[in-house]
Formats: C-alpha cells, structure tokens, sequence
C-alpha cells in the first residue's frame, strides 16, 4: 500500500503516551491494508499543538458508514489503547470516500520549556 509520511517534531513523551500513539497509528495502518481496498493509498501525519499531540491515519479507500455500536476488534482496542493515556480518537468515513482516523494525547504541563516541547 502506498503510505506518505508527514511527520513534524514533537519531542518526546512518557513511554505510555509513546506506545499508545504508536499502536494505535499501526493498528489504523493494517486497517488500511485490510478494508481500505486494493489500490487505497494512505497518509500519516503527526504534529504538535499547544495542548496536545496529534495524529491522523487516513486513506482514499473504499471507506464504510461508522457504527458506533458495531466497532470492530481494531478500532475497540485504538479507542481503549488512547483512552487508557487521557487521549481521544475519533473515525470518520463513508462509502467510496475514505476513512480517516484522528487522535490526540494532552501535551502535560511538565512538558513544555517555555515555548519549545521538551526533547
């Protein structure tokens, strides 16, 4: 599957924040790979804002109609995964219009110098 990468630094973070963002990116990825169809193409982004770090995972695919009450194994353990870190997730598709995956995790008080995340 074709994949571009749009990273911007966002420093570093406890290792739970770190893994959970990482899981959940993989996880919504193989998602992709699995549903989106076979000439799907995705993007990754992650960047910084001043309350929290956010990413998103999204794709050109064949997409589906969200059904809060009929998730998945994959997009149950993502929702868990984030939420056990204080962060939120969010899926928004529909039929032949792509899905895109959006997270977040709070950027703590104690990680930030001044202006700057702490690397």
């Amino acid at each position: 599957m074709p994949l571009t990468v749009d990273l911007q630094d966002v420093g570093r973070f406890s290792e739970d924040r770190e893994t959970a963002i990482y899981y959940c990116c993989l996880e919504a990825l193989q998602n992709v790979a699995k549903h989106a169809g076979d000439d799907a193409q995705a993007l990754l982004r992650l960047w910084p804002d001043r309350k929290a770090v956010r990413f998103t995972v999204s794709d050109n695919g064949v997409g589906f109609v969200p059904r809060p009450a009929a998730k998945g194994a994959g997009l149950t353990n993502m929702t868990d995964r984030i939420g056990a870190v204080g962060g939120t997730l969010s899926v928004r598709s529909s039929p032949g219009e792509g899905t895109t995956v959006l997270g977040g995790v709070a950027i703590e008080a104690s990680d930030w110098i001044g202006d700057v995340v702490r690397i």
